[in-house]
Formats: structure tokens, C-alpha cells, sequence
């Protein structure tokens, strides 16, 4: 229960704040702003987690409340904050982008990384004080065990079969680089809705009976100077 509503609570906080502050700064959702929130979430939910497992272990130890949070706050602190400093680092960078809405869902995402490293070591150690401490601690020693005793044997194997593991891991690569080939390049947005969708039935019915068809042509014209377009000659060589 708390091992996932924390988390996710602290997630869902860093949504509201990126998006709450992206509509105050007039920023519109669009194909690539909507997936900002989705993105934001499976970025940040790493954090938490460790420290809601640190201060597990620490509990299962013996420590107080108090004395579980300040370990898993000071233990995790660094850790969380090279990675949020990297991710947030790597979402900002999309503001170079000569695309507005990727530049808007870099600033939007990179906010949320921020706010939610924020949240983790504020947020989540307050939240964490007033949880009930877990009564049923054989439970906790008895995943223990089991993990203690799984993580050295599949190390041990993956030490016998590492020639294996090797070759597995470069046959993988190879077809994936085979699957790059195959890669299309789609602009067309009716191509994203079903075959039965009534938007694409009506606008292939549309284009089939040769009725101008449902799309614009749009052309952009560079006079090359301000105000060129009021020349005469430009005019002239537009008609």
C-alpha cells in the first residue's frame, strides 16, 4: 500500500507543478506536450522507490521512524540528485529544438524532474514520518532471505556463462540494427487513427471521389528582406 502510494503520490505532485506551471506560462498540449506527464512519472518513480526501500531496510533493522528517514534521505541523496541533475539536463536540451511543441515538452518535462527531486527529499521523508510503522516484519525478513539467497546464485551464473551472455547480447544488437532499416517515416495524422474510425472512413471517402480532397496546401514564400512581399516585383513573380 504505502510502498506505492508514496511514491506515486510523489510522482503525481511533480505532474501537477510541471503542468500547472506550463499553463500559467501559456504553453499549449499538443501530439508531443500530452505524453510530458507519462514521461515525467516513469522518470521519477526510480527515486522514490529507492528511498522508500531504504527506509524499509532501515525499519527492519531496528532504527526509530525518525532515525529510518534520516538514513535513507542522507543515503540516497546524492545518488538521486546526479540523476535528476542528468535527466533534467537531457529534457532542457530539447529547448534547442527548432520545433516548438518538442521545446515546449523539454522545458515541461525538466521542470517535473526537478520538482520531483524536490519532493523526493521534502515531500516523501514528511510523508513517511506519519506511516504506520509495519507490524508484520517476519513477512519482510522472509523477501529478505529469498533475495539474499537469488541475487549471489544468478551472479555466480552469469560469471560461468559470460562468452554466452556476450554473444547473446551482440546477436541482439545485430538484429536490432537489422530493424533499423525497416523503419518508415510517417507525417500523415490519418494514418494514427483505426480503418473504422469515422474521420478516416469520411476522409478517404473524400479523396476517392475526388472532391478537392480534405487537406490545404499551405505555401511559405521568403521575400528575404522585411515587408518584401508589398514589392511589386515579388507580387509579379508570385501570380
Amino acid at each position: 500500500g504505502a510502498g506505492l502510494l508514496v511514491p506515486l503520490g510523489r510522482g503525481v505532485s511533480s505532474i501537477v507543478l510541471s503542468m500547472g506551471l506550463a499553463g500559467h506560462l501559456g504553453a499549449s498540449l499538443n501530439n508531443v506536450t500530452i505524453v510530458g506527464p507519462q514521461v515525467v512519472l516513469a522518470a521519477c518513480i526510480g527515486d522514490a522507490v529507492h528511498i522508500f526501500n531504504s527506509y524499509v531496510d532501515r525499519l527492519r533493522a531496528g532504527d526509530s521512524v525518525l532515525g529510518a528517514t534520516e538514513a535513507a534521505v542522507t543515503h540516497n541523496f546524492m545518488p538521486c540528485l546526479w540523476t535528476s541533475v542528468s535527466t533534467a539536463i537531457g529534457f532542457f536540451s530539447l529547448c534547442t529544438s527548432g520545433i516548438a511543441p518538442v521545446a515546449t515538452f523539454g522545458w515541461i518535462s525538466g521542470i517535473g524532474v526537478i520538482a520531483a527531486f524536490i519532493f523526493s527529499f521534502t515531500l516523501m521523508p514528511a510523508l513517511l514520518a506519519y506511516l504506520p510503522v509495519p507490524q508484520d516484519k517476519k513477512r519482510f525478513v522472509r523477501l529478505q532471505s529469498v533475495v539474499d539467497r537469488s541475487l549471489p546464485a544468478l551472479a555466480h551464473r552469469v560469471n560461468r556463462s559470460t562468452p554466452f551472455i556476450l554473444v547473446l547480447g551482440l546477436g541482439c544488437v545485430v538484429v536490432a540494427v537489422a530493424g533499423l532499416s525497416r523503419l518508415r517515416f510517417e507525417a500523415s495524422e490519418l494514418g494514427a487513427f483505426e480503418e473504422d474510425a469515422p474521420i478516416r472512413v469520411a476522409t478517404e471517402l473524400l479523396e476517392e471521389r475526388e472532391l478537392s480532397g480534405a487537406y490545404g496546401v499551405q505555401l511559405v514564400v521568403d521575400p528575404k528582406e522585411a515587408k518584401g512581399l508589398r514589392r511589386v516585383e515579388h507580387l509579379r513573380r508570385l501570380d
